[in-house]
């Protein structure tokens, strides 16, 4: 089971470059928006 959904995992990153960017943005925006919030 385990080996089967690393390598799902690995399969869905490789797929779609626009995946990877749009989870980086997210991140980067979810990282943004909570240190604006401490700030405040």
């Amino acid at each position: 089971m385990n080996r089967e959904c690393s390598n799902d995992g690995a399969a869905r990153i490789h797929q779609p470059p626009k995946l990877s960017l749009m989870l980086f943005l997210l991140i980067k925006i979810a990282t943004f928006c909570s240190s604006s919030l401490s700030v405040t």
